[in-house]
């Protein structure tokens, strides 16, 4: 049964948002003292990416509106395929300044709820 794009959508503000719960009044000195978030964090940038993926392969259209996503596609794969050479001054930089635009993207796509 094919999901709606909302659903993907979805998919993706929720691990974006735990992304940003995850690491609430951090700095990057601290991220890089645990683990146990780092992990997560990563896990979720991964389902982030993969519901990416399967927006482009079920709504090629729809996903335009969200913008170039083929760099959140990469660090997904870059995460998947190249975990033991991870840099989590990459991952801090990218859950910092890339992330929240993203979010507020899909956010004010029509349909979404708003939180």
């Amino acid at each position: 049964m094919q999901r709606e794009f909302l659903a993907y959508l979805s998919d993706i503000s929720r691990a974006g948002e735990d992304i940003l719960s995850f690491t609430s009044g951090f700095d990057q000195e601290m991220f890089h003292t645990l683990p146990v978030v780092q992990a997560a964090v990563e896990r979720k940038f991964k389902i982030l990416g993969e519901a990416i993926v399967q927006c482009r392969h079920h709504f090629p259209d729809q996903v335009k509106q969200l913008g170039e996503v083929q760099a959140i596609v990469d660090f997904r794969n870059y995460l998947a395929h190249r975990y033991n050479s991870v840099s989590e001054d990459i991952v801090w930089d990218i859950l910092q300044h890339d992330l929240p635009p993203l979010l507020a993207i899909v956010k004010a796509v029509p349909g979404m709820p708003l939180t």
